[in-house]
């Protein structure tokens, strides 16, 4: 098997694809050497609410698991377990995984941008070498996670799963409050959904238009086949007549779905 494939066998190994949403994807190497690399952090509420940190390397993307979630505080260690990778049609990725399959729960895109390594070569390769000896910083340009961040491998009897995730100390750092970015942001940047939103998110369907700002998606209601916009800088949506350039753009805040009462 080619090694551009077996690289996702992991991923795939554990997925039963006739059952969506999860994209199969293949490795893709169509990334321009001089185009920044992509990022995504998704919240998921699989058995424990985590975030899942993963990095465009090589045509795949590297995955962590991080519990706690991101921090922008310098002095907090933040746990990151390395998980296999995922195709990059992840990176838009968002819905609610049925149960019983790997990963079952909710997960929402809760941040994305673009990064590049920190004091070595922008390549592959050196990207490799800097993981296999455990080490790689990283400057992140994205909506909520911005500036160096730090991923060193523990050493222990878990072998290389275990990392941390450290912020660095600069312009974006915020000394003393560790929780800051997961209490502040709760919501998807794609969507507006949060977690709770299973209705929703298990009914939609996200992504971008060429020609319209980076923050503004495209949003198919697969239950009433209705389409929308929604403006990821605003956290507002609009009607699909912003698309033309004389229609007036309306708008209007996305109803919740209505949960069931838990009243007797």
């Amino acid at each position: 098997m080619p090694a551009s494939l077996a690289k996702l066998d992991d991923y795939r190994d554990k997925r039963d694809f006739a059952r969506p949403p999860e994209p199969a994807g293949e490795r893709d190497l169509s990334r321009a050497p001089d185009e920044a690399r992509r990022f995504v952090v998704q919240k998921h509420a699989a058995r424990q609410t985590h975030f899942d940190l993963r990095l465009e390397v090589a045509g795949s993307l590297k995955s962590w698991a991080v519990p706690r979630g991101p921090s922008a505080d310098p002095e907090a260690k933040r746990l990151a377990v390395a998980t296999e990778d995922h195709p990059l049609k992840y990176l838009d990725f968002e819905g609610v995984i049925p149960s019983g399959q790997y990963g079952a729960g909710a997960m929402i895109v809760w941040d994305r941008g673009r990064w590049t390594p920190y004091g070595i070569e922008d390549s592959d390769a050196a990207i490799q070498r800097g993981l296999e000896d455990g080490k790689l910083d990283v400057v992140f340009q994205g909506e909520r996670l911005r500036g160096r961040y730090g991923l060193v491998r523990m050493k222990g009897r878990d072998g290389d799963k275990n990392w941390l995730l450290l912020k660095k100390r600069d312009a974006y750092a915020d000394p003393g409050n560790a929780e800051g970015l997961v209490e502040k942001y709760v919501d998807s940047v794609v969507s507006g959904l949060d977690l709770d939103d299973t209705a929703a998110l298990s009914g939609h369907k996200a992504f971008s238009i060429s020609g319209l700002p980076q923050s503004t998606w495209v949003l198919i209601d697969l239950i009433d086949v209705v389409v929308h916009l929604f403006d990821a800088d605003s956290r507002s949506y609009y009607d699909l007549e912003m698309l033309w350039g004389d229609a007036p753009k309306t708008r209007w805040k996305r109803p919740r779905p209505k949960r069931p009462s838990t009243k007797a």
